[in-house]
């Protein structure tokens, strides 16, 4: 989907990006801020990990594919190209039960954008990542529904998060949510979510279980990209509202290129990073 964006639009939502705890109260599906420290080592939650970029930043980032990671853009680029220096995945990271963490550098990254920043360009705030270690044979990987922002918001799951936030523990231990969704659908095109998150939760994935079997049957249908306020210095106790609210970006934008990447089979190849549409 494109958009298209007013500047009283513009000015509603503030400047990008203003990430910030969000904790909803009122009008959506979250009775507040449920957030609890992840204890469960299995899969699918060792293939959630953290991202660490230059300058002492992080995301958080999923194992989709034996060498492939799952993430936002904005994170790697500034300016219109990618930010200069090392991205090192960590899957499983702050897990007390298996705290020898292994660490594989990015070798090729294909982005929804260079430009994230750009309003209209939101929806194509992802990222898919190749590393230089098939972690994913070791720590599992989750898998991807094509889901587009109409079908996630007439027919709701109990939806799962999970990701490492400054907020939660200082981003020392992954924490999982459950029972969110997805709650609005600007006329513009914004696909807001319930979750409550954090600096460091961006790129996190949005899931949820097809099946009895919650070690096999995970399926992420939307990645959370950031949380915005035009005002409030926090968000906790502050009611859901178009204005307070986190933007997810559906699996739809990024399922086919996740495709393609899967059956090209890359493992191993190092090239020059590139946007993929």
């Amino acid at each position: 989907m494109r958009l298209s964006l007013s500047i009283c639009f513009l000015c509603w939502l503030g400047a990008w990006p203003v990430l910030k705890a969000n904790t909803f109260t009122a009008d959506a599906s979250c009775p507040g801020d449920t957030r609890s420290a992840l204890t469960d080592g299995g899969p699918p939650w060792r293939c959630i990990g953290k991202l660490s970029l230059p300058h002492h930043r992080f995301m958080t980032a999923t194992l989709v594919g034996p060498n492939l990671i799952l993430t936002a853009a904005h994170g790697l680029v500034k300016n219109g190209q990618i930010i200069a220096g090392d991205f090192i995945f960590r899957p499983d990271y702050g897990n007390v039960d298996h705290p020898i963490t292994e660490t594989s550098a990015v070798k090729k990254i294909w982005l929804g954008t260079y430009t994230p920043e750009r309003k209209e360009l939101l929806h194509s705030d992802w990222a898919l990542l190749q590393l230089d270690k098939n972690l994913g044979n070791a720590y599992g990987t989750l898998a991807v529904e094509d889901a587009d922002a109409a079908s996630l918001l007439r027919n709701p799951q109990e939806y799962y998060s999970a990701s490492y936030d400054t907020d939660f523990e200082k981003a020392t231990a992954e924490c999982w949510q459950k029972g969110c969704n997805f709650v609005f659908l600007d006329p513009l095109g914004f696909l807001l979510h319930d979750f409550s998150n954090a600096r460091g939760a961006s790129g996190s994935p949005i899931f949820y279980f097809a099946g009895q079997d919650h070690r096999q049957s995970a399926r992420i249908v939307a990645i959370n990209v950031g949380e915005r306020s035009r005002q409030h210095e926090t968000l906790y106790g502050v009611p859901f509202s178009k204005a307070v609210a986190n933007v997810a970006v559906p699996s739809h934008e990024f399922y086919n290129t996740l495709q393609q990447i899967l059956a090209r089979n890359e493992a191993g190849a190092v090239s020059q990073p590139q946007v993929a549409r």
